[in-house]
């Protein structure tokens, strides 16, 4: 299996990405938030939680937080690690333990945790039936696993996807080569990442076979709210960016 991209550790494009709106040091500038977060449990107190590809480890102190007891927090990304650590707090500090892993590679013992989380992650990766695997493994029955993708929609085409215009008032999302899973390159932030299309059915499949029952899914599209406060969401009305799975071990 071929290592994860880690395009974090240049610092242009890290520089660059910590600009963006979502790259803020809460959760104000995810805008998808609620559609993952009413997947978790109402309490995690006393759990243990895996952080995968945790970035600045929003969801790692936001756990912790909320009871959570340890969470290992895994990144690729040296900047992303330093960067996380800046932002947790003396009692955060406590509680979380900060990891530098290329998730394809990914070990955790097994039956020992409660939730594993990840957010953006998996799309970055060659293979994902390792990984998946040990997360089934690594959790309590009764725990739970939740991820977030970019949806297939939005990474099937082969070239950089873009809006198309239909005439003067309307645009449309192409959905083109969906059957067609593997690479894509993409221009994000900068030119050349790597990234990986799955169909829906390929996440689903995987999670089923593994043993998991699905409990949850989400396509997230701005809210009514959201439109009117921010106006510049409306083009994702049009099409799901970002998939959710929830799933739970028996």
């Amino acid at each position: 299996m071929a290592a994860a991209q880690n395009i974090y550790d240049d610092d242009v494009f890290f520089n660059k990405y910590l600009g963006y709106p979502r790259s803020t040091d809460d959760i104000s500038g995810m805008h998808e938030w609620d559609s993952y977060a009413q997947f978790f449990p109402k309490s995690m107190k006393g759990f243990k939680v895996v952080d995968l590809g945790c970035g600045t480890a929003r969801f790692s102190r936001y756990a912790v937080n909320n009871g959570a007891e340890y969470v290992l927090a895994l990144d690729i990304s040296k900047n992303m690690i330093n960067k996380a650590k800046s932002l947790t707090n003396e009692n955060e500090s406590k509680h979380i333990e900060y990891k530098l892993e290329d998730l394809t590679n990914l070990t955790l013992e097994k039956k020992t945790f409660n939730l594993v989380f990840s957010c953006f992650t998996f799309h970055y990766l060659s293979d994902i039936d390792r990984p998946f695997k040990q997360i089934y493994d690594s959790l309590v029955s009764g725990g739970s696993f939740i991820f977030m993708v970019e949806h297939p929609i939005y990474t099937a085409s082969i070239k950089q996807p873009s809006f198309i215009k239909v005439d003067q008032d309307n645009i449309a999302w192409p959905v083109a080569n969906y059957q067609n899973e593997g690479q894509r390159i993409t221009n994000w932030v900068t030119e050349g990442v790597l990234k990986y299309h799955r169909k829906i059915e390929t996440y689903i499949n995987l999670c089923i076979k593994l043993g998991f029952q699905i409990n949850g899914i989400s396509e997230w599209g701005p809210t009514k709210q959201q439109l009117i406060d921010l106006p510049h969401l409306i083009n994702e009305d049009q099409r799901p960016e970002i998939l959710t799975i929830s799933c739970i071990k028996p």
